[in-house]
């Protein structure tokens, strides 16, 4: 496996190109070309500002609950407004982030964020990585027959220091691998075992 990492210029907040230009020219101004059977990878942050999903938090009201548990974590109250908004489920409060669920994903904050944006902004998820992994897939592989495209963010794992990355939306590759039926080193058959692949590559 060879990464190529690209760089680029920042973002601002409400781009006035679309994200195929932008990975277009960030191609061009790495000197790199996207080549038969590459893993296109982005942060889900950039489509993210390419969705308009870049959130002021001066539009959220903060709720009685909102202000309570910022003041818990001393913390901003619209921002855990918009926190409350985005959690399908919250798990548990702490004094750092909320533990919630997310798109079934368990994370930090409903994958809400303040790093990378402007002073006064959070960034949130897109709305449908898959769909938007699909479109840039479709997009580059014009011309290719063995493209992907995998769209990831990262996340915490409970009692685990550090932040693992996660893969939030994908096209033309494998979720997973069912190992049901299969069989490990002694010849006993896995009953419930499966790969994570695309968590994996991310």
């Amino acid at each position: 496996m060879i990464i190529i990492p690209l760089l680029s210029k920042r973002i601002e907040v409400h781009p006035t190109h679309s994200l195929e230009e932008w990975i277009s020219h960030t191609l061009v101004k790495n000197k790199e070309k996207i080549q038969e059977g590459d893993i296109l990878v982005l942060s889900s942050k950039i489509v993210s500002y390419f969705e308009n999903r870049v959130i002021p938090l001066s539009s959220k009201a903060p709720s009685l609950k909102a202000k309570t548990m910022a003041k818990k974590m001393q913390a901003d109250p619209q921002l855990i407004q918009l926190v409350l908004e985005e959690a399908d489920e919250v798990i548990a409060d702490t004094p750092w982030v909320l533990f919630t669920r997310k798109h079934g994903i368990l994370c930090a904050n409903a994958g809400v964020d303040v790093s990378n944006v402007p002073k006064g902004y959070a960034v949130i998820w897109p709305k449908d990585a898959d769909r938007t992994a699909v479109r840039i897939q479709s997009f580059f592989s014009m011309k290719m027959k063995q493209l992907a495209v995998l769209i990831i963010d990262s996340v915490c794992i409970p009692g685990r220091r550090g932040t693992i990355a996660v893969a939030l939306g994908y096209s033309e590759l494998k979720g997973f691998r069912d190992l049901r039926g299969t069989e490990d080193l002694f010849g006993r058959r896995f009953r419930y075992s499966a790969l994570n692949i695309v968590d994996s590559l991310a």
